[in-house]
């Protein structure tokens, strides 16, 4: 399915980044909570504006740990989110 575009059908999540910017990500829904330990992206990878790092999930697959302060930034400065992106291919393939 396609994603919500209309707010009153999704789920929103606030972030406060300790600054006085505040930002909403809107979301389909949540797909559950796991405890995880977060690791650096590592030399390979490098810095991801927006990311924060990953995790092994249980099931094997890696897992990005994203930084909603950075993505807020991101869309405030007008950066294109295609690094995260490219990322998250990278890993699904």
């Amino acid at each position: 399915p396609g994603a919500s575009e209309d707010p009153s059908g999704a789920l929103l999540v606030i972030v406060e980044d300790g600054t006085r910017h505040s930002s909403a990500v809107m979301v389909d829904e949540l797909l559950g909570q796991q405890q995880v330990v977060a690791k650096s992206l590592g030399e390979g990878i490098g810095k991801v504006m927006g990311v924060s790092g990953g995790a092994i999930l249980g099931d094997g697959r890696v897992g990005l740990i994203l930084d909603p302060a950075g993505l807020a930034k991101m869309a405030r400065e007008g950066k294109s989110f295609e690094g995260v992106g490219e990322l998250v291919s990278q890993l699904a393939a």
